[in-house]
């Protein structure tokens, strides 16, 4: 996934679910609280605010809930990703 608003960074997806997401990136330095989640294989920008940053992991909680199709769709991608 990547994390754009001015600037994109790349991070790794730990874990989602309708309402929000945990997040590890390399640095949060310059990082706003609010931001879109780009999530490679899928066309959506989802829109985010942080609610916590601890180091390198920040938990996002979605601006509006995704719907059952793409949370489908996310989680079977990053399945099938792991897996190879």
């Amino acid at each position: 996934p990547l994390l754009a608003g001015l600037s994109s960074r790349s991070c790794h997806l730990v874990d989602i679910s309708k309402l929000g997401a945990g997040l590890q990136i390399v640095t949060t330095l310059g990082l706003s609280d609010h931001y879109y989640l780009n999530i490679i294989g899928t066309s959506n920008r989802i829109g985010c605010a942080e609610v916590y940053r601890n180091g390198s992991r920040i938990g996002v909680k979605f601006i509006k809930p995704l719907d059952d199709e793409l949370l489908h769709t996310i989680v079977r991608g990053d399945f099938f990703t792991k897996a190879i």
